[in-house]
């Protein structure tokens, strides 16, 4: 039997870090806080941001399948082909690498093909509003 509760914070009062994507997220912001219980025999409570809860890129049914996923998005978004996230100078979906812009609001690939670096919005933005 699997239960879970989540909640909406409305304006984090100190920092958190997002379960899916281990990014802290700022003070101010929307976040959720949840909690989960497995019959009895296995529990666990965490945060996560908005661009992850809302996202694409994090598909909830996995977590709820059993998958761990959690706290490596990249290889989650290796292992499916998102079309928004794309290199701009020849299209391939495969990345060598990616990483965290400095404010931590843009995801920041290096293409496998060409060897391109691009990034993608996943971005705090106005959440909290």
């Amino acid at each position: 039997m699997f239960c879970s509760e989540m909640k909406e914070i409305k304006k984090t009062r100190k920092p958190h870090q997002c379960t899916y994507c281990n990014r802290i997220i700022p003070i101010g912001n929307k976040a959720y806080s949840w909690f989960y219980s497995w019959g009895g025999t296995d529990s666990g409570s965490g945060y996560s941001c908005c661009p992850c809860e809302n996202s694409k890129l994090v598909d909830k049914q996995d977590y709820q399948d059993g998958d761990e996923i959690s706290g490596d998005i990249s290889d989650y978004i290796q292992g499916n082909e998102y079309p928004d996230i794309k290199c701009p100078k020849c299209g391939s979906h495969n990345f060598d690498s990616w990483e965290w812009s400095e404010n931590q609001e843009d995801m920041i690939f290096t293409c496998k093909e060409c060897k391109t670096q691009y990034s993608y919005k996943y971005g705090f933005g106005k959440e909290s509003d």
